[in-house]
C-alpha cells in the first residue's frame, strides 16, 4: 500500500507501480504485484526500503475451492441402530467393531462423531492409507460442511499449516487422515476412530517409531474417550483381547440391505498353463471381464506388485539382474528402465546378459504395468486407470484418479494395494486378484493373515451397489486354507486356524515378539553387533526366547549388510531391557540398530 505519493521517484517503473497502487486504490499481495503485474521485485523492495510504500504481513489459510453439497444421515438398518446405540461416550473404552465389507460402518462413525459434536467436543478418525483420504473426507464434508480438517504427508507444507492451525484455533471439530493425524492437536476429544484397524500401516517403522493405534488408545484414556477399532478382517490380537472381553465387541454381520457378499471363484493358474494358457488372466476372468464390459458395469484388477515384469534374467546362464546396492533383483518397468523397489536405484535396461553376452533375456512374473497392457489387449475399447505408487505421486494425482472412476469415466481400475480398502464404488461388479500368493507365501509369521486380510478386502470393493458381485481368485495354491476361507468370507473359521498356530507357536497375543535390526556397510560389524545384542539380551536373563542372529530380508539394502535378533516374551522386564540397548548405540557412527514389533 502507498505511504507518501509525494516523494520524486528515480525511475519510470518505480512510478508506474505507485500509479498502479494508487489507481487501485487497496493493498495488493506482493507475489499479485511482481508475478501478475510484471513489475520488477527490485523496484517494488527499493520503494518500501525509502518509505514510500508500506508493507505488512498477513496470514493466509488454505481453503477449498469447491463445495459438497450438504447430505444428511440416512436410516439405520437394525442391525447398525444396535451397534449405533452400545456406544458410550461418558467413559474410556476400546470397541472393536466387526462389520462385513458393505455393511456401513462408516455411516455408523458419521452418527457417533455427529453425537460428539452436539455435545461441545472434537472427533478423529484415522485411515490407513493417504490414497482413501479424498473420498471419506467428501463424505464427511457434504454430512458436517466446514467442519473438516485433512492431515497427511501428501498435503503442501501451506495445507498442512492451515490445517494444523484451523485445529489449533478450534475452527474445525473433525480431523481425518493418515497415522500421523493421531498428533492433531485437537482440544476436548470426544471419539477417536481407526478405520481398517488391522492394517500394519499404522505402524511407522522409520524414526520417529511409534504405533497410531497405541497412541490413539493411550489419547482416549487421557480424553476419557472411547476409542474405535474398524474392520471387516479384524487383527488377530484385536479380537483376541475382544474374545476375552478386554475390547467390546460390536458386530454388523449383514450388508446394507442384505446386499449379498461377492461369489468368489478359486482359478488354478497349474491348471491355466497345462491348457496353453500363459496369459495373467485365466480365461475365466477374461470371459467375466469382457461381459462386464459389454453390460457397462466396472471391474478392479488387483496386483500387488508395481512395474513390468519382477526381475530379468538370463535364459542361457541364468543370472538375475541385481540391484548394486541391495540383495535384490531389479524389477522391469515400462520405458526400458530397471529399478530397485528398495533403494530407488535405477538403470536402463540390457539387451544382452551381462555375465554370458547372451542376449536370450526373459522377462519374468507380472506388475501392474503389464496387467494394463493386457488389459489393453483384451478390451481396446476399454478405459483403463492405472494406480499404484507410480502413478499416483501427489494428492492431485490420488483426487483425480479416483474421482475419474467414481464418475465412470474409466471401465477398469488397475492397482496395488493402495485400490484394496475402503473404497466404495457403487458399479463395481467384478474382481480380479491377479496373484492371490503375493502375500500368502512371505516368510512372516502373519502373512497368512496379511493374506486373508487382502483377498477379503478388495473383495469387498465389488457387489456394494444394488447388482451383486463376483470375485475372481487366481493361485497356484487353490488348497491351501487361507484361499479357500477367504473364498467363503469365513473370517471366524480363519481365526480359529490362525489361533492356534500361535499359540503352538508361541507368537502375538500369546507372547510380544520383536525383531532387532543392526545394519552395517562393514558386513563382519554388522554381525559381531549382532552377537553383542544377544549376548546381552541373555547376560540380562528375564523369561524369553530369543533367536539369531539372522539375515534379514533382504539382507543387503542401499549399501548396509542387516541382521536380526528376534525376542519372544510375556516378560514386561524384557521389554524394559530392550530400551537400555538404544543408548549402547546412539553415537556408534559405523552401525544403526531399529526395534520393530513384530
Amino acid at each position: 500500500y502507498v505511504l507518501d505519493e509525494t516523494k520524486t521517484l528515480k525511475s519510470k517503473q518505480q512510478q508506474m507501480i505507485l500509479d498502479y497502487l494508487l489507481e487501485i486504490g487497496e493493498p495488493v499481495e506482493m507475489s499479485l504485484l511482481v508475478e501478475e503485474s510484471g513489475f520488477s521485485k527490485n523496484a517494488v523492495m527499493t520503494l518500501l526500503q525509502n518509505n514510500v510504500l508500506g508493507c505488512e504481513e498477513k496470514e493466509y489459510l488454505y481453503e477449498e475451492e469447491t463445495t459438497v453439497p450438504k447430505s444428511s444421515f440416512p436410516p439405520f438398518s437394525a442391525e447398525q441402530e444396535a451397534v449405533y446405540r452400545e456406544l458410550s461416550f461418558d467413559q474410556h473404552r476400546v470397541y472393536l467393531l466387526f462389520g462385513v465389507t458393505g455393511s456401513g460402518k462408516t455411516e455408523v462413525y458419521m452418527k457417533w462423531i455427529d453425537d460428539v459434536l452436539k455435545k461441545g467436543k472434537t472427533a478423529l478418525l484415522l485411515v490407513p492409507e493417504i490414497a482413501l483420504t479424498p473420498q471419506i473426507t467428501k463424505l464427511f464434508k457434504a454430512r458436517f460442511q466446514s467442519d473438516v480438517a485433512i492431515m497427511h504427508s501428501r498435503l503442501s507444507v501451506f495445507e498442512k499449516y492451515s490445517a494444523w492451525k484451523k485445529i489449533i484455533d478450534e475452527q474445525v471439530k473433525i480431523v481425518i487422515g493418515a497415522r500421523s493425524a493421531v498428533f492433531a492437536p485437537l482440544k476436548n476429544l470426544g471419539i477417536i476412530i481407526i478405520d481398517e484397524a488391522h492394517e500394519k500401516t499404522y505402524r511407522q517403522e522409520n524414526s520417529p517409531r511409534y504405533d497410531a493405534k497405541e497412541l490413539a488408545v493411550k489419547r482416549g484414556k487421557t480424553h476419557a474417550c472411547p476409542v474405535v477399532f474398524g474392520s471387516a478382517t479384524p487383527d488377530i490380537v484385536d479380537y483376541y483381547r475382544a474374545k476375552k472381553q478386554e475390547y467390546t465387541l460390536l458386530r454388523l454381520p449383514h450388508r446394507i440391505g442384505n446386499q449379498p457378499l461377492p461369489t468368489c471363484h478359486i482359478v488354478s493358474m497349474t491348471e491355466e498353463l497345462k491348457q496353453k494358457n500363459n496369459s495373467v488372466f485365466s480365461s475365466l476372468l477374461q470371459e467375466k471381464l469382457k461381459t462386464c464390459y459389454r453390460k457397462k458395469e466396472q471391474a478392479i484388477l488387483f496386483l500387488n506388485r508395481r512395474g513390468y515384469a519382477s526381475f530379468v534374467m538370463c535364459r542361457n546362464c541364468g543370472k538375475v539382474l541385481l540391484c548394486p546396492h541391495c540383495d535384490s533383483s531389479l524389477t522391469y518397468h515400462v520405458g526400458n528402465v530397471l529399478k530397485c523397489h528398495h533403494c530407488g536405484y535405477r538403470q536402463n535396461n540390457v539387451s544382452v546378459c551381462p555375465s554370458c553376452g547372451s542376449d536370450k533375456i526373459r522377462y519374468v512374473g507380472s506388475g501392474t504395468q503389464k496387467v494394463l497392457e493386457e488389459i489393453e489387449r483384451l478390451l481396446p475399447e476399454a478405459t483403463v486407470l492405472r494406480v499404484d505408487l507410480d502413478t499416483t505421486k501427489t494428492k492431485a494425482d490420488y483426487d483425480a484418479a479416483f474421482e475419474q472412476f467414481h464418475r465412470h469415466q474409466a471401465d477398469i481400475l488397475v492397482g496395488t494395494q493402495m485400490i484394496a480398502k475402503g473404497l466404495d464404488f457403487l458399479n463395481v461388479t467384478l474382481v480380479g486378484i491377479v496373484n492371490a500368493d503375493l502375500a500368502l507365501h512371505y516368510p512372516s509369521y502373519d502373512a497368512t493373515a496379511t493374506a486373508f486380510n487382502l483377498i477379503e478386502q478388495v473383495a469387498g470393493r465389488c457387489g456394494r451397489g444394488k447388482k451383486e458381485g463376483e470375485v475372481i481368485i487366481q493361485t497356484y495354491s487353490p488348497d491351501h486354507y487361507v484361499i479357500q476361507l477367504s473364498a467363503k468370507h469365513d473370517y471366524e473359521a480363519f481365526y480359529q486356524k490362525e489361533i492356534a498356530v500361535r499359540k503352538w507357536t508361541h507368537m502375538p497375543p500369546f507372547s510380544k515378539a520383536y525383531c532387532i535390526y543392526l545394519s552395517s556397510s562393514d558386513r563382519q560389524v554388522a554381525y559381531q553387533e549382532a552377537q553383542h545384542v544377544l549376548y546381552t539380551l541373555k547376560k540380562q536373563g528375564g523369561k524369553c526366547l530369543i533367536l539369531g542372529p539372522a539375515e534379514a530380508l533382504p539382507f543387503k539394502q542401499a549399501d548396509k549388510y542387516r541382521y536380526t535378533v528376534q525376542i519372544q516374551t510375556e516378560d514386561e522386564r524384557v521389554l524394559d531391557q530392550l530400551k537400555e540397548i538404544y543408548p549402547l548405540y546412539q553415537n556408534n557412527q559405523a552401525v544403526d540398530i531399529k526395534i520393530v514389533r513384530m
